[in-house]
């Protein structure tokens, strides 16, 4: 079976290394005072931009393109850790898992697997890395994906309907948002699976009992 995972928001905490960056640039940290413990936070994609403006935020994308370390600066999501890299260890045993993210910088790939390793010891990650989220889309249906999470809605609800449209039964699948608060408003598929986090994912697949 197939696996795939998307990183940013659903293992990673993308906010935790974007943040500090936009602050640097500007001198100012103009987010509130203990953002990164609210649980709902950001409650927008486009926190960033409300924020600091495009224009910081083109800046730090700059900054981000030549760098080659701002992946690994990324902390890991509440409650993801060690455990949950035990589970998916435990998963590649038997399974093709792949973790599939939308990223740039140098040596981005590299970035990736070395973070994998280092903050949920995931041993030999397969990543794969795409420049835009609907670019997935046609990759999971190559690798035959069975089991795929993420956390941006325009990601999930687009890949439903590109199942819908090339005859993939999403019932026989386990396909899921990892739910967030920015993603809460404006869903429209409702036969969407949503997951709380990569651990509740796993268990409502049943994929450890089934390995």
């Amino acid at each position: 079976m197939t696996l795939v995972s998307d990183i940013d928001g659903c293992l990673a905490s993308f906010e935790s290394a974007w943040n500090p960056l936009l602050a640097k640039i500007t001198g100012e940290d103009k987010l509130p005072k203990g953002w990164s413990d609210d649980p709902n936070f950001p409650s927008e994609w486009d926190w960033d931009k409300t924020a600091y403006g495009k224009d910081i935020v083109s800046k730090g994308w700059e900054h981000v393109a030549r760098s080659d370390k701002f992946w690994l600066d990324l902390k890991p999501m509440p409650g993801v850790g060690l455990e949950v890299g035990k589970q998916l260890n435990r998963l590649q045993r038997n399974h093709d898992v792949f973790f599939m993210t939308s990223r740039c910088g140098v040596g981005v790939q590299r970035q990736t697997c070395q973070w994998l390793y280092d903050n949920l010891g995931i041993n030999y990650p397969n990543v794969i890395v795409v420049k835009h989220f609907d670019d997935k889309w046609p990759l999971l249906d190559n690798l035959r994906a069975k089991w795929f999470i993420d956390d941006k809605l325009e990601t999930m609800e687009g890949w439903y309907n590109y199942c819908y449209k090339a005859g993939i039964r999403t019932n026989d699948h386990y396909f899921a948002l990892v739910d967030r608060p920015y993603n809460r408003n404006g869903r429209t598929v409702k036969d969407m699976r949503v997951a709380a986090n990569v651990e509740d994912a796993l268990k409502q697949s049943n994929l450890l009992e089934l390995t």
